[in-house]
């Protein structure tokens, strides 16, 4: 599959380390990592400069992982995506 930045959420199912898939400013209201397959299966969000904006763990019992309120964020990147699972990504 491939990242989809074209509705809302937008939904990243693909990892690319050091690619950035938005470089401007952003908003974002909160992130949610699903979909993923077994506890401990993460995924790490980092902005333009390669730093840690977001990242999350997978729960046992497979639930959604959702983040607080992110704020302004200067560009994206996906470092990782395990185990099959997609991030959901609001902006404001």
């Amino acid at each position: 599959m491939a990242n989809n930045i074209a509705g809302r959420p937008w939904i990243l199912d693909t990892a690319a380390p050091g690619v950035i898939i938005w470089p401007s400013w952003m908003r974002i209201a909160q992130f949610s990592f699903i979909g993923y397959a077994a506890q401990g299966n993460k995924c790490v969000i980092n902005d333009r400069n390669g730093q840690l904006v977001w990242q999350a763990s997978g729960a046992a019992d497979l639930r959604d992982q959702p983040s607080f309120k992110i704020g302004w964020v200067q560009g994206m990147i996906v470092q990782q995506i395990d185990g099959g699972g997609k991030v959901l990504v609001y902006i404001e």
